[in-house]
């Protein structure tokens, strides 16, 4: 085996495009089918500039110009049109396909884990929540949605009290069947100041039950929700529970009436009236007050 050499290199489109081409049409070898999700998801924080350079995660090549480990990333720099920096291994093992990224994965709960965060997992979904909603104009989507720790830092920043209320939802149990606490601090989290009193109301009530009159949108939620508890079938999805409880809350802002609520796919908008600017945090006091 050749001596192993690493080199620190920005890698253009073109010189990634070299490196696939010659790994691709290389003998009999083989390397894993490309999740073009995974492409994708590394494209975009190319072109956005977020992809941090240098990481420890070197890509690897074997003496025969072979990929062994980094074919995502390159693939990713070849779409995204942008260069980015790399550690790379000339003369890799090529038996060290067989052993690359094997390790347990990092993930955004175990970063907040380490940062000193509690709640990690209700807290990672309201960070996707946040993130969604602000990328697609209101619109709730957490299928697919992958985040790098940078990227939830920001919307950390830019919702500071986000945690706060992750914290107060769970310790006041804030969650029925199918309607988690992560949906209630997401909307506790995203409400204009103006609407808070509305939003708690809307949480307290549909934890509750209480209070509640026929064609109230909050019992049509409730009543859902007993159905899914009852139901033999599995728990609807994510997307599905989101969009019938944004439906709620909509009705429920807006003054209208509703006796029941469909489930359907089509996605629905959060009333635009109500959001908060990205970087409105909301006053300690609002969360005092209820803690």
């Amino acid at each position: 085996m050749k001596t192993q050499k690493i080199e620190q290199i920005v890698i253009t489109p073109e010189m990634a495009n070299e490196f696939l081409e010659k790994s691709e049409f290389n003998g009999d070898f083989r390397q894993r089918k490309l999740n073009t999700r995974t492409i994708d998801y590394y494209a975009e924080a190319m072109r956005a500039g977020e992809w941090i350079p240098f990481t420890n995660d070197c890509i690897l090549i074997d003496d025969e110009d072979r990929i062994i480990n980094g074919q995502h990333r390159l693939s990713a720099c070849v779409k995204s049109g942008k260069p980015f920096a790399s550690y790379i291994v000339f003369n890799a093992d090529s038996s060290l396909i067989h052993v690359a990224d094997k390790g347990v994965p990092r993930t955004i709960p175990g970063d907040f884990y380490i940062n000193g965060a509690k709640n990690v997992s209700t807290l990672s979904t309201v960070i996707k929540l946040l993130y969604c909603a602000n990328k697609y104009n209101g619109y709730l989507t957490i299928s697919g949605i992958k985040l790098m720790y940078h990227q939830a830092k920001k919307v950390l920043e830019a919702y500071p009290d986000v945690e706060s209320i992750v914290n107060l939802c769970k310790s006041k149990k804030y969650g029925i069947s199918g309607i988690t606490y992560a949906m209630n601090a997401f909307l506790a989290t995203i409400i204009n100041e103006e609407c808070q009193d509305k939003a708690w109301e809307f949480i307290e009530k549909t934890k509750t039950g209480e209070e509640l009159k026929k064609r109230c949108p909050i019992l049509a939620l409730r009543n859902l929700s007993s159905m899914w508890a009852r139901s033999s079938y599995q728990m609807p999805r994510m997307e599905h529970r989101l969009n019938v409880y944004v439906r709620a809350w909509n009705l429920y802002a807006q003054g209208k009436q509703a006796s029941y609520l469909r489930m359907d796919s089509k996605k629905q908008k959060l009333f635009e009236a109500n959001l908060k600017q990205r970087k409105c945090g909301l006053t300690k006091k609002l969360i005092q007050n209820r803690e």
